[in-house]
């Protein structure tokens, strides 16, 4: 597990301080060496959770375009088709607003 710097929280000159910041760093500046092990320990589980989250959303996302793709293909949609359509679409608009 990565130990990490919190000195750039208290620090009132970084750029990346701000109040909230300042705020959460002042409550874990108060904790007990334990508790803020406890912490840490705690934030690490939830990071690992939420990559771990992240990582299976980008396999399903992956997957669907993958799916999505195979549909275009089967439609006879190519990335040529789509973007004609798209250009033709905004010379469309440009004509149809009024300047």
């Amino acid at each position: 597990m990565e130990d990490h710097n919190t000195a750039n929280l208290t620090e009132p000159s970084s750029p990346a301080a701000s109040v909230a910041s300042a705020e959460i760093a002042a409550e874990f500046a108060a904790l007990t060496v334990e508790e803020k092990e406890q912490r840490r320990a705690e934030w690490s589980q939830e990071l690992a959770r939420v990559e771990e989250e992240i990582n299976t959303l980008r396999t399903v996302l992956a997957s669907k375009t993958r799916h999505a793709s195979d549909l275009k293909r089967k439609l006879g949609i190519t990335v040529w088709k789509e973007l004609t359509d798209d250009v033709n679409q905004g010379v469309k608009n440009i004509k149809e607003s009024t300047v």
